[in-house]
């Protein structure tokens, strides 16, 4: 399995297309940091294995935005498929029909509005990193450390711990990640910004190495608006 930054899936896509975010913040001058607790390392390398042989992944999941500019929450289901180096998330209005599609790839990532006729295109910089993971290979785990401050919580259910990351980097538009899991499993990724908006994601179903016969593409509607942001 390729080791390139997928931190943009969240369950997917958590990150600048959530927040309507445009250029990433620049990193932070590089200071002293703690090490990660023994507890830490010990679950990152249990789900590094865990994803080692993983070619193909299908996350179904029910999103829902806390925004301030809205009096009640916004809730959206969807899916998220990886095949080979792309990953392709969906999610889908009241009636069923897709109302955002990010198609991610090692070079950029491209954010379509199909009823509002927009794409927009974000580069992905060769070894860099968007501000917010959903870390699921080996490179993403190992650079965690680096970016993040790392907290692992043990919940009263069997199995469930969840991960929590605070980003290093004064900059960052976020404030925190939390991640629950069942064993190495992902049920649950929550996401807060400074100005206190919240994504909560539950996963509801997590198929690795299943078989995706499409081709991850976006199909992109005549007379379709293209900003490129970042670049």
């Amino acid at each position: 399995m390729p080791c390139w930054k997928w931190t943009w899936v969240v369950v997917v896509a958590l990150g600048v297309p959530v927040w309507g975010q445009g250029k990433p913040a620049p990193s932070a001058t590089p200071v002293a940091r703690e090490a990660p607790s023994a507890e830490v390392k010990a679950f990152l390398a249990e789900w590094t294995q865990a994803m080692a042989g993983v070619k193909t992944l299908r996350v179904v999941f029910k999103q829902t935005k806390r925004l301030r500019i809205l009096r009640k929450p916004l809730v959206r289901e969807g899916e998220t498929l990886l095949k080979g180096r792309r990953v392709l998330m969906i999610t889908r209005g009241k009636d069923g029909t897709p109302e955002t599609e990010l198609l991610v790839t090692p070079n950029e990532a491209r954010l379509y509005h199909p009823r509002l006729k927009r794409l927009e295109v974000f580069p992905i910089a060769p070894g860099s990193a968007p501000p917010t993971p959903f870390p699921l290979f080996g490179s993403d785990l190992k650079d965690l450390p680096r970016r993040y401050r790392l907290r692992l919580e043990v919940h009263a259910e069997k199995g469930e711990r969840t991960l929590i990351l605070i980003p290093r980097d004064p900059k960052s538009s976020l404030s925190e990640t939390r991640m629950r899991f069942r064993g190495t499993r992902i049920l649950r990724v929550s996401q807060k910004n400074r100005r206190g908006d919240r994504v909560v994601i539950d996963v509801t179903r997590f198929e690795r190495n299943v078989k995706i016969e499409r081709t991850l593409e976006l199909k992109i509607a005549p007379g379709t608006k293209i900003s490129r942001l970042g670049g």
